[in-house]
């Protein structure tokens, strides 16, 4: 048994006691008894159980040891395979955003060339449009101008047919009132026969019923009651002064 720092007091002290009695034989330099046998034999159960006891505890700390780096070796594996899972979820997550950009830049591309060619399309549209609309405006103003035209001359039309309507209405209803009239000389219009109210009276004014003035008054009276034209023909200045009433006239109370 050598020594060693290491050793317990206890192994200590037995070491240095079983090298005393090693040493003491040869000291007194005489054969060893029944009792140095008996020494000597506890002497080497105790070295054997100190011998038993080293290699339990070293055994012990082995098995510690095992266990200590199992458990290690375990939670080393255990964060390479959390390593490893966060670098697989890292690598996916990675990947489709990848795949997002990608489709986001795909869309991208497609929705900035269809809006190209539906710019195109519509500018296409418009210049073709316009080329169409300035062609139907060019052929709708020529067209409205005719319209317009036909329009002024169709009103036209009408116009001098309602004129002539009048102008027959009037010539029918002199007719039938007072049988026509025929210009004199002096710019009267004396009527061939009685008035249509027919009231041959002395009554009868012609100037309030038929308006024609004196010298048309006269005309009336004369014709009325002799139903013939009559001779007397008023000159132009008696015309002129006979804006008095029909009763002022001389014939009217000759009558």
């Amino acid at each position: 048994m050598f020594f060693s720092p290491l050793m317990t007091g206890k192994d200590q002290t037995s070491f240095w006691w079983d090298s005393a009695w090693n040493v003491l034989p040869f000291l007194r330099g005489g054969r060893e008894g029944e009792g140095e046998k008996e020494n000597k034999r506890e002497r080497g159960e105790r070295k054997k159980e100190r011998e038993e006891r080293e290699e339990e505890r070293k055994r012990g700390e082995r098995e510690k040891g095992k266990r200590e780096r199992g458990e290690r070796k375990k939670q080393r594996e255990k964060e390479r395979r959390e390593r490893k899972r966060e670098k697989k979820e890292k690598e996916k997550r990675e990947k489709e955003r990848e795949k997002t950009e990608e489709r986001e830049k795909r869309e991208k591309e497609r929705g900035e060339k269809r809006e190209r060619r539906k710019t195109k399309e519509r500018e296409e549209r418009g210049r073709e449009g316009g080329e169409r609309r300035e062609r139907k405006e060019i052929k709708r103003g020529g067209e409205k101008r005719d319209e317009r035209k036909r329009r002024e001359r169709k009103s036209e039309r009408e116009k001098r047919g309602r004129k002539r309507e009048r102008e027959g209405e009037r010539e029918r209803e002199i007719e039938e009132r007072w049988g026509g009239i025929s210009e004199q000389q002096d710019g009267h219009f004396p009527l061939k026969r009685q008035c249509p109210n027919g009231r041959i009276d002395l009554q009868w004014r012609p100037s309030s019923c038929c308006g024609f003035g004196a010298a048309a008054a006269q005309s009336i009276v004369g014709t009325a009651f002799t139903s013939e034209p009559i001779s007397h023909q008023m000159s132009s200045a008696a015309a002129k002064a006979s804006n008095s009433r029909a009763d002022n006239l001389p014939c009217m109370l000759n009558i």
